[in-house]
């Protein structure tokens, strides 16, 4: 199936404004893009807490603040679409408005970006987070996905699937 992937890129503040905004218009589903999670995911506070990031996580960490919003290809899912993006109007009218309270909001260049989406493309895209991890020395747990060559003939390989 195909989707209109609608994403809205902000700032920290923005985040929050902007997703009261299109909440209080009836818009729901949201995706927020948060680069201060990263930071904190990064930062962990035991060992425990993650074994693995992939390079490519440590990378969002310096992205944009973004919402993103997935609509139907119906027409419901254009009128929702159009609705979102009249929002993101009206708030940068306030901000434009020197006598509006929104004026001296930071909330980022508000600027959408439109794309399709298949969710043929988004199906199995949660598997490039899983590697295989070094348990022990001896030990390695891998997804059945992923290929790994034994590196010594100690090393047992422990193959099993997230979820």
């Amino acid at each position: 199936m195909k989707y209109r992937m609608w994403k809205l890129y902000t700032s920290k503040l923005g985040l929050e404004v902007c997703a009261n905004v299109l909440m209080a218009n009836g818009l729901s589903g949201m995706i927020f893009d948060d680069p201060e999670d990263v930071v904190d995911l990064l930062n962990k506070k035991h060992d425990y807490e993650w074994d693995y990031v992939d390079d490519s996580v440590r990378e969002l960490a310096k992205e944009e603040p973004a919402i993103t919003i997935y609509f139907d290809h119906t027409e419901e899912g254009q009128a929702d679409m159009e609705k979102a993006m009249a929002c993101v109007e009206a708030i940068k009218e306030q901000l434009e408005d020197p006598d509006s309270t929104w004026a001296k909001l930071d909330l980022g260049r508000l600027e959408m970006e439109i794309s399709v989406a298949d969710d043929e493309d988004w199906k199995d895209k949660w598997k490039e987070y899983f590697k295989p991890a070094h348990i022990t020395e001896r030990i390695v747990v891998k997804p059945s996905w992923e290929e790994y060559e034994r590196q010594s003939d100690e090393e047992l390989i422990i193959e099993i699937d997230p979820g």
